[in-house]
């Protein structure tokens, strides 16, 4: 049979071509087979449909890839050649394997080296190697891959040297030996660049990623799979397994909404394709990111639709890790579990490799084996699952200590369940340093609270106060405590947040206009997620933290106030009581008991500030009486030891966006509310930064600029930004250079994003990105309008957004000594809603410079100096973040004093760092904001903003 030459070569060009270019390729292949069909030359269309399947398999078309496989096979029959079909062969048996037949492959690339020597052959035998790896039986495929590689070197066959290396490298990632793992992945990566394969190059720098992010070191991941998204997207090539590997490392980072979204994406895209061998995976990635988001009922059928597809895979060891999945989801339902189990799944797993899976499976069953008072059994699921504690990533030992913990607590040893709770926490504060970005930090916190709340309950059963403060500081709001050392200089980046703006300008005047503004939306997130992604690569470089004070250093800034902390534990709600130098602590119920006041707040916000009088005066009457039901669960047991001081407030969890001065027992008090007393006490120690105050207002404010020049004419040596000046690059050149800053503009809270929470300024947004680009903010940031204010509460009371990055980037830095994020504030500022940073004895007169002294409150009328100006009504909230010590705690909404912002009407978002609510019977509405003000009188007060009716009064003193 004569061959075609012009057909051949072309083929042949074609497989070279597929590890590299797979587009080009499937064009050269179909040219070849066209000129092999015309000349009646089946050994080089069995060829040139060879190339075909194996780069329609890199384009992610799997039906075609096997097609063109099979037809490889019959044409090379046709031809007589058995080489050429053992070759097809071999390509068939990878498109099976694929496609999620990996135990029909086996058989195919069994008879296909039965039919081929030398190094046909030994790529034969490496392609088996693969085969078993998918298949869960590493060690065979191990020995496979030492016996074939020197023989692949020796040939100098480099495109299979490079797949035996990739592969074992990933092989070695699933044993947890990552030495190994990444000197065969960075073998490989060497590899592919000195031969030009451009695909296998992508190929390694996922895998790299995927090895990274397995041994927890996530910047370096994240930065490899960056990279080979980029090279993937250049070659047209489809990134479902990219996708499944990035959903892999954010659930390791707990973010669990963005893990689950990008595994429906995966899940979407197999489905289409019809990618069978990883459509399980991706459902296994579904149901393990709603798993941890709490959502049994939709992550119970993933998990099993996964266990199932698995089995007939013949995949056992994946199929444990669903079934594992599968049963949390039933622990989580109340549905019945036994413990074995668990035990087979723990068993299953440990047989295969997977470490982290089986330390999770023993963990559950020792739980329930506790439960169930088997006692025995227990203690040594826990003494295996502790084992781990030594040695492995850092998920892995924080999961094992806790195991060793639990185990101690079992026996009733305290001291010892104790010393292997800070030995876990130890881990995970040194892992989550590792991390640059604020959102990564504080998911990550995540990994402390379970170790955490082993400490509070055994703290709340010994029935001590002090322990439990002690444990309730070691897992709140950590991050915000981390020093960091120099703030980022990143050109790249601030050019990246400069498009952002200029997009969300674009569109603000789209919408104005009533301009489309889909393609603009979608460049918006575009721009937003690779801001986010560089951020994400960014490395911690932290100095240290701030270690939670004790009663006495507490006692001693306290200085006649109280704390009221209130600590969640077992379903539990508890507070504690620090005044006088003791700590009490009172049970208040349990924590569910208080959602249902929480949840009827915004909409009684929501009707307070409708016009209809009526409507109003309803809602007024609904809020009062939410806030007694309050006042009683929250502050009655306390009450008499409470007495008439001054409040520091730490809540947690649904608390963190309760109006404090909504409860009576708060409004004839002056309140503080901090996301931590640590944060607190470390703004007590802080001395002002001093500077001439700045005033912006930003566009489109009702009342914003008026509100601006009052106060210039007041303290004349404030530097104002307003109109066209107020720009994002005035204003961060301005704050690290103020000593207080008042800023008067719309604010967004982004739940979806909370690091591109902003103000809107003239030429866009000044989002956290931005502020995180500063050495230092002022000791005092009134943020006086709209949902500027708003934090997302992760958990550990870990706060993100625009108030809480303030917080942080109000912390001392290396030079000026080791304290770590310190700052407070205020819901209910002054009297008259406004900030304090005088001393004792009043403002402007050199007291500020002292500890802050919360003294009792001042009557309104005792303010020195103060002038009153009549401005346009308008009624943003305003909400002081306070970053330094302060002369006294704030007076909050009662009758004829001050109130200060509170949660947005028609909102439930989490608050971390709101305002103060003043009573419903003193607010006033307007169609132009969504809180409501009361009736204020200031006293020693820097600024303050205040509504009357219809009229808005600003009243200060002299800085």
């Amino acid at each position: 049979m004569v061959r075609d030459t012009t057909a051949g070569a072309l083929g042949n060009e074609a497989l070279r071509l597929v590890d590299a270019q797979p587009r080009r390729a499937w064009s050269r292949a179909a040219q070849a087979l066209e000129l092999a069909r015309r000349a009646h030359d089946p050994a080089s269309a069995a060829v040139a449909e060879r190339a075909r399947g194996l780069a329609a398999l890199h384009l992610a078309d799997l039906d075609t890839a096997l097609r063109c496989e099979r037809g490889a096979v019959r044409l090379a029959r046709r031809a007589g050649n058995p080489t050429l079909a053992a070759e097809a062969r071999m390509s068939l048996a990878y498109v099976l394997s694929c496609r999620g037949q990996p135990g029909r492959a086996l058989g195919v690339i069994d008879r296909a080296r039965a039919d081929l020597t030398g190094v046909q052959r030994s790529r034969a035998t490496a392609q088996r190697g693969a085969i078993l790896q998918q298949l869960g039986r590493l060690g065979e495929a191990l020995e496979t891959y030492r016996e074939v590689l020197p023989r692949l070197r020796t040939a100098r066959d480099w495109v299979w040297t490079w797949r035996v290396l990739n592969n074992r490298g990933v092989l070695q990632v699933f044993r947890y030996h990552f030495a190994e793992a990444l000197a065969d992945l960075r073998a490989a990566e060497r590899l592919s660049r000195r031969e030009g394969l451009g695909l296998l190059a992508a190929n390694v720098q996922e895998n790299l990623g995927f090895a990274h992010s397995r041994r927890g070191a996530v910047p370096e991941a994240l930065r490899h799979f960056a990279e080979a998204e980029q090279q993937y997207r250049a070659l047209g090539v489809g990134v479902s397994s990219l996708l499944l590997d990035r959903s892999e490392l954010l659930l390791s980072v707990r973010l669990a909404r963005e893990a689950r979204e990008a595994a429906e994406q995966v899940v979407a895209e197999l489905t289409r394709s019809r990618g069978g061998f990883k459509l399980p995976e991706g459902h296994l990635m579904v149901a393990t990111a709603a798993l941890l988001a709490g959502d049994c009922g939709a992550a119970l059928p993933a998990a099993r639709q996964a266990a199932a597809a698995f089995a007939r895979q013949h995949r056992d060891d994946w199929s444990a890790v669903a079934r594992l999945i599968a049963l949390r989801c039933r622990l989580g339902q109340g549905l019945h579990v036994a413990v074995p189990q668990l035990v087979r799944a723990a068993e299953a797993l440990d047989a295969a490799g997977w470490r982290l899976p089986a330390l999770d499976a023993r963990i559950t069953a020792a739980r329930l084996a506790l439960e169930r008072g088997r006692r025995g059994e227990a203690r040594a699921l826990l003494a295996a699952a502790g084992a781990a504690r030594r040695a492995g990533p850092a998920e892995l030992r924080i999961r094992a200590w806790q195991a060793t913990a639990l185990g101690h607590l079992v026996d009733g040893r305290r001291r010892a369940a104790s010393s292997a709770i800070s030995a876990g926490l130890r881990i995970a504060e040194q892992y989550r340093a590792t991390l640059g970005a604020a959102d990564l930090l504080a998911h990550v916190s995540g990994h402390r609270t379970e170790l955490v709340e082993l400490g509070l309950r055994m703290a709340v059963e010994a029935r001590s106060a002090r322990r439990v403060l002690c444990w309730a500081e070691r897992g709140r709001a950590s991050h915000l405590l981390l020093a960091r050392a120099q703030p980022p200089r990143d050109p790249v980046l601030a050019a990246e947040l400069t498009q952002v703006r200029a997009v969300v300008a674009e569109l603000t005047d789209a919408r104005r206009s009533g301009a489309p503004v889909a393609a603009l939306e979608r460049r918006q997130a575009v721009l937003e997620n690779r801001v986010r992604d560089r951020l994400r690569r960014r490395h911690g470089d932290y100095t240290g933290a701030a270690a939670p004070a004790s009663v006495a250093q507490l006692t001693e800034a306290l200085d006649g106030a109280a704390v009221l902390e209130y600590v969640e534990s077992a379903g539990l709600l508890y507070v504690l009581l620090v005044a006088g130098g003791r700590v009490r602590m009172r049970p208040l119920g349990r924590a569910a008991e208080f959602t249902g006041p929480l949840e009827h707040l915004p909409f009684a916000m929501r009707r307070a500030a409708a016009r209809d009088p009526h409507t109003a005066e309803a809602a007024g009457r609904l809020l009062t009486s939410l806030g007694r039901r309050l006042d009683d669960l929250l502050i009655r047991p306390v009450r008499a030891e409470l007495g008439d001081r001054p409040l520091v407030i730490v809540p947690t969890g649904a608390l963190q966006s309760l109006p404090w001065a909504l409860l009576p027992s708060c409004a004839e008090r002056p309140v503080t509310v901090s996301p931590s007393l640590t944060l607190w006490h470390q703004a007590a120690r802080r001395a002002p930064r001093g500077g001439a105050p700045l005033a912006v207002a930003g566009p489109d404010l009702p009342g914003a600029v008026a509100e601006i020049a009052a106060l210039r004419r007041l303290h004349p040596a404030a530097r104002v930004l307003t109109g066209a000046a107020a720009t994002t690059a005035a204003v961060l050149a301005a704050l690290p250079h103020a000593g207080i800053a008042h800023l008067a503009a719309h604010g967004t809270f982004r739940r979806d994003n909370p690091l591109f929470s902003c103000l809107r300024l003239a030429d866009g947004p000044l989002t956290v990105h931005d502020l995180q680009t500063l050495p230092g903010v002022p000791d005092l940031v009134i943020l006086a309008a709209c949902d500027s204010g708003l934090s997302l509460v992760c958990p550990g009371d870990e706060l993100l957004g625009f108030s809480a990055a303030l917080l942080t980037m109000g912390a001392p830095r290396a030079d000026r000594g080791p304290a770590a994020g310190a700052g407070r504030t205020r819901r209910g500022a002054d009297d008259d809603g406004a900030p304090r940073a005088g001393g004792r004895g009043g403002a402007g007169r050199g007291a500020r410079h002292r500890p802050p002294r919360p003294g009792p409150p001042r009557r309104a009328g005792g303010a020195r100096g103060r002038r009153r100006l009549r401005l346009p009504r308008r009624r943003p909230a305003p909400l002081t973040v306070r970053t330094a010590p302060e002369s006294a705690p704030a007076r909050c909404g009662a009758p004829g004093q001050a109130a200060s912002a509170w949660p947005a009407a028609g909102s439930r978002r989490d608050r971390g760092l709101a305002a103060a609510k003043p009573p419903p019977a003193a607010s006033s509405s307007s169609s132009r904001s969504r809180s409501s003000w009361s009736r204020a009188s200031a006293t020693r007060s820097r600024w303050a903003c205040q509504s009357e009716r219809n009229r808005v009064e600003v009243a200060a003193s002299v800085w």
